[in-house]
């Protein structure tokens, strides 16, 4: 009787504590629930008031609460009419879809030009690189301004990859001038990568400016110090400047393998290593990396050549880095803008 009485008595309490447990618990959902609701009317009510004093964010805001497509898709119309331009790029990407609007291209491509134009950074010029990188949007649209344009507007307002994208193109099409406006942006937004003062430096020494070259160039270093054509570079730079650049080349020369290429780039830099015993380190039995090692080759003996004033063997090198047909190399570009300037200077003058 009493086994039987206290094993009553614990299923009871157990099941009391089971129940509260479980009441408690719905209670606790509940209300969370119910808090999260009456913010969530709180919040609307907030934001439709700022909709109908015209406050872009507000209308976006809105529409991001909505729970009705079609009504969200016109308090975001809303949005994009008062300014906001994240506002535009939503309420284009639910054209293109057809979310509680119309599937419609051409407006959603308005929507987004509106967007990138505006002198608004809520989408931090996303909209404008999302147009230049859709190419179905400029069929018949003459009025659509230039690839370029657009990504310039886009990393101009934050887009870090409008950045990226336009200094690349800009640089791999020699267009060097021009790269080094949004790589400088781009080494801004993104203080601690190495592909801004990458593009940047680069395009500053192949245009001769090699003073400005150069701090982009250390910093290259500071970010890839494990990188040995970042050493190659502000060698040469420093020394274009009538700086001693031969204690860090010095410095950045150690290695377990001082015959693996580019390694002896360094040997030949720091005059260790003859032209002839240098060219026959870049050979290979692989011929499409022979070439490519002949491509750097070349180029860092006419550079080092140039800097002993034998520009007679500078542009023969020069020449032969292009010979090797490599044109996605850095070389091939850096030998291409040498060539442009040494015969700019041997033209008679008029």
């Amino acid at each position: 009787a009493g086994a039987n009485a206290g094993a009553n008595a614990g299923a009871n309490a157990g099941a009391n504590a089971g129940a509260n447990a479980g009441a408690n618990a719905g209670a606790n959902a509940g209300a969370n629930a119910g808090a999260n609701a009456g913010a969530n009317a709180t919040r609307r009510k907030y934001f439709a008031r700022g909709c109908v004093l015209a406050d872009g964010a507000s209308c976006r805001k809105l529409g991001e609460l909505e729970g009705d497509d079609v009504l969200a898709a016109q308090h975001l119309d809303s949005a994009c009419r008062h300014g906001d331009a994240l506002g535009c790029r939503r309420y284009a990407e639910r054209h293109f879809r057809g979310r509680g609007t119309v599937h419609d291209n051409a407006y959603a491509r308005e929507r987004l030009l509106r967007g990138c134009m505006l002198d608004d950074d809520s989408d931090a010029g996303e909209s404008c690189r999302e147009l230049a990188g859709n190419a179905a949007l400029f069929v018949g649209k003459l009025d659509t301004p230039s690839r370029d344009t657009l990504l310039d507007r886009g990393c101009t307002k934050g887009d870090i990859a409008s950045c990226r994208m336009l200094a690349s193109e800009h640089y791999g099409n020699g267009r060097f001038e021009l790269a080094i406006g949004p790589a400088g942006r781009l080494s801004a937004l993104e203080p601690n990568q190495w592909t801004g003062p990458y593009l940047r430096g680069i395009s500053l020494y192949n245009l001769g400016r090699f003073d400005a070259a150069t701090g982009d160039l250390e910093r290259l270093c500071e970010l890839r110090r494990g990188w040995p054509y970042c050493h190659f570079w502000l060698f040469l730079a420093r020394e274009r400047t009538a700086r001693n650049g031969t204690p860090e080349l010095l410095r950045a020369s150690a290695a377990k393998d001082p015959l693996a290429w580019p390694r002896p780039v360094f040997g030949m830099l720091l005059g260790q290593l003859r032209d002839a015993e240098f060219l026959r380190r870049a050979r290979h039995a692989d011929r499409k990396l022979e070439l490519q090692q002949l491509c750097e080759a070349h180029y860092y003996l006419g550079a080092r050549h140039l800097l002993a004033g034998q520009t007679k063997e500078a542009t023969e090198h020069f020449e032969s880095t292009l010979a090797t047909g490599v044109t996605n190399f850095v070389e091939y570009g850096a030998a291409t803008a040498e060539l442009e300037r040494l015969r700019a200077a041997q033209a008679p003058s008029r």
